[in-house]
C-alpha cells in the first residue's frame, strides 16, 4: 500500500516501471523467468523474457511455463494499471486460454498485447455495472533477434474481470 501511494508522486514513466518491478518482485514465475517491460502506451504493451538457463527447454526452445508467464502477464497488465490509476480494484482472471504455435521459440521471446483501451473499457463497465466483465485478449509472441516481427506464437486469453468487494 506504502509503494502505491509512493507511486502517485513520480511521473509516469516511473510509476509504471516501478508497479511493474513490485508486481514482478511478488510474483515468484515472473521473477524467476526474468520478466522485462519493453514498452508500454496506452493501448499496448511488449514484454521480454530471454531464453536463459531458467527458460530453455532440453531441446532448446522456451519452456511452455515462461511462455505462458509471459503472456499472461501482457495480458493482465493493464487491468493491474488501471487500479492505481482511478484508485479502484478489479480482478482480472483468466478464465481460458488457447495458443498456436508457428515457430520454436530460440531466443529472446517479445510478448505484445494491442488492446489496452479494450481492457479499461471492461474494468470501468465491471466497476459500473458490478458484474464480471469477459475480454478475449491476443497476445503475440515474436522474437525480434531472429526472424523480426515475424509471429512465432498467438496465444488467447478469455479474461473475465470483475470489481473486488
Amino acid at each position: 500500500m506504502i509503494a502505491t501511494q509512493l507511486a502517485k508522486c513520480l511521473p509516469e514513466p516511473w510509476r509504471t516501471r516501478l508497479l511493474f518491478r513490485l508486481g514482478v518482485a511478488a510474483t515468484p514465475m515472473m521473477r524467476y523467468a526474468g520478466l522485462r517491460l519493453v514498452a508500454l502506451s496506452d493501448d499496448s504493451v511488449t514484454l521480454s523474457i530471454a531464453l536463459s538457463r531458467r527458460t530453455r527447454s532440453p531441446f532448446n526452445g522456451m519452456f511452455f511455463g515462461a511462455i505462458a508467464t509471459g503472456a499472461d502477464a501482457a495480458a493482465g497488465l493493464f487491468a493491474m494499471k488501471f487500479m492505481p490509476e482511478t484508485g479502484h480494484r478489479v480482478v482480472p482472471l483468466v478464465r481460458a486460454a488457447s495458443s498456436e504455435y508457428f515457430k520454436k521459440l530460440t531466443g529472446t521471446a517479445h510478448f505484445s498485447c494491442a488492446q489496452g483501451r479494450e481492457i479499461y473499457a471492461a474494468c470501468e463497465q465491471a466497476l459500473s455495472t458490478g458484474e464480471r466483465q469477459d475480454v478475449d485478449v491476443e497476445v503475440i509472441v515474436t522474437v525480434p533477434s531472429q526472424l523480426r516481427e515475424q509471429p512465432v506464437a498467438r496465444i488467447t486469453h478469455r479474461m473475465s474481470i470483475r470489481k473486488l468487494r
